[in-house]
């Protein structure tokens, strides 16, 4: 029976066993394989990551009607933050199924922010002025 060349030559390992070819690519495709393993659990690892941080942001943005009030989506806010035109008066607060939380207003500050935890929560702002405040943008975080 003939063998392949490729499986006859070999060449010495540190320890000084011997490896053919065969061995060689074989012990390369499963580093390959490995690595790639690495990267798939990396990239979704990173994604797992990413997902909570991206529901962080602004929940509202544009003119905002006297008296109204704008609400983010429930999650594990820490931060309410609103950025309007000074001298119009706002209102920031966190609700849950407990009630208000941290209910806080503000005229000239702006950025307006209060920080908190109440577990799960909406995050809110309200425009308090008698009149539409534009550009208003509601940031929870």
């Amino acid at each position: 029976m003939m063998r392949r060349s490729s499986n006859l030559h070999a060449s010495v390992l540190s320890d000084g066993a011997h490896e053919t070819c065969h061995d060689a690519r074989r012990r390369s495709s499963l580093h390959n394989r490995f690595s790639r393993r690495a990267a798939v659990v990396w990239a979704v690892g990173a994604l797992l990551i990413a997902v909570p941080s991206a529901f962080a942001g602004t929940y509202f943005s544009g003119s905002l009607p006297s008296g109204s009030s704008a609400g983010s989506g429930s999650n594990y806010w820490s931060s309410d933050t609103v950025y309007r035109p000074t001298g119009n008066p706002y209102t920031l607060w966190f609700s849950n199924s407990a009630g208000a939380h941290q209910v806080t207003s503000d005229t000239y500050s702006n950025p307006f922010q209060i920080t908190g935890s109440w577990g799960y929560d909406q995050a809110w702002c309200q425009n308090n002025s008698n009149v539409a405040v534009s550009p208003t943008t509601c940031i929870a975080g």
